[in-house]
């Protein structure tokens, strides 16, 4: 196949696949082809202590818990549990709150197995 095929268009690249014996492959519906990329907001700190993930997140004063939406992967065989939040929409509330709020979730509310260690993959940052 030369260049000016490829730049002619989609329809003589498929043509050319299909001369050379290849089936192009099922549509995928448009949201499967690209979803966005999500942002996950920084947080100022984080650690584990004993069955619980301590969260200090930014805030302007309306942050809680139901703020934030968690997604946890965990890799088959994996002793890991990463903890991501995803923030469902900007606080817009106006106070102060340098040190922002602390925020805990349990194993059990996290769904994350004993034998699993914890780790936050929000950004640290201010």
């Amino acid at each position: 196949m030369n260049a000016i095929a490829l730049v002619a268009g989609g329809h003589a690249l498929v043509l050319a696949l299909l001369a050379a014996g290849c089936q192009p492959g099922p549509e995928l519906e448009p949201s499967r082809i690209a979803e966005p990329q999500r942002r996950l907001d920084s947080v100022l700190g984080w650690r584990v202590e004993q069955d619980t993930l301590i969260v200090q997140a930014h805030s302007n004063g309306c942050t809680t818990k139901d703020s934030f939406d968690i997604d946890i992967f965990m890799a088959p065989q994996s002793w890991t549990a990463e903890v991501e939040l995803v923030r469902r929409e900007p606080d817009r509330c106006e106070a102060i709150l340098p040190q922002g709020v602390t925020l805990e979730w349990t194993r059990a509310e996290l769904g994350v197995p004993q034998s699993a260690d914890i780790r936050l993959a929000n950004p640290i940052g201010r």
